[in-house]
């Protein structure tokens, strides 16, 4: 890839859309605490990595019509809320998930009558932003039950993986997410595959985001395929492939 621009990204918030309705995106932050543990016996400072953490803050404009941002923001949920930014919708592209709590819905009403929301989030489930690829192509739809086609990586990983569903709506029907790997694939719909993980929430009339780890080996290739008697599935999954340097081992 090369230097991009970030025209026709996207904003999932618990499976529901809402790209046309964010101005901007202020911060995506994923950091750590760092303790300065320098001893007597040194000449230069040390210091120690501590617990991760990510944030999120954007602005929204006012749209109070459902699936849209005033009925997903005005109430500050006090649960968990699922949070993945999609650098726009080509299968493989950079994706940032957040499990999170909102802490703000702040009006603004400038002089010229432009009415914007400011709305942040922290980090709130053990987990800190974490950045990974789309396994779809942005939003897809499943007619029927299937199987998306898949993306191929450079080689097999042995820490695991770090998954992320954003479920919007069904016509019908209830539909089962579950990954599934490859490790002779060469396009993404060719080669043996595997169960890798399952998604326990399954689509219902209710939009949600699911957060699913996985550990051992992760085949080179990944992708997404939906079981059950369903009609018209839409929903966003992103994958990020763990490795040996990261807080919690998935190996």
């Amino acid at each position: 890839m090369a230097k991009q621009s970030g025209l026709g990204d996207r904003l999932f918030v618990n499976g529901v859309d809402l790209s046309g309705d964010i101005g901007s995106l202020g911060s995506i932050g994923g950091a750590k605490g760092v303790m300065d543990s320098t001893g007597i016996n040194s000449s230069a400072k040390e210091s120690l990595l501590l617990r991760g953490d990510g944030t999120l803050g954007f602005s929204a404009y006012f749209n109070d019509a459902a699936a849209a941002s005033h009925p997903t923001f005005k109430a500050l949920p006090t649960t968990d809320v699922g949070f993945l930014y999609c650098r726009g919708t080509t299968r493989d592209n950079p994706a940032a998930a957040l499990t999170a709590k909102q802490s703000n819905y702040d009006p603004s009403l400038s002089g010229d009558g432009a009415l914007t929301f400011a709305i942040s989030a922290q980090a709130s489930a053990a987990a800190p932003l974490e950045w990974g690829s789309q396994i779809t192509a942005g939003q897809e739809t499943h007619a029927s039950a299937g199987s998306s086609t898949g993306v191929v990586h450079a080689a097999q990983t042995a820490a695991g993986c770090v998954c992320f569903l954003q479920f919007y709506e069904r016509a019908s029907g209830t539909p089962t997410f579950t990954l599934q790997d490859s490790s002779d694939s060469t396009n993404g719909t060719d080669g043996s595959w595997s169960a890798l993980g399952t998604f326990s929430t399954t689509g219902g009339a209710s939009s949600f985001a699911e957060r699913l780890e996985i550990t051992g080996t992760v085949e080179k290739a990944i992708r997404v395929t939906t079981t059950g008697s369903f009609s018209n599935a839409d929903f966003v999954i992103a994958v990020r492939r763990g490795t040996t340097n990261d807080d919690q081992d998935l190996s």
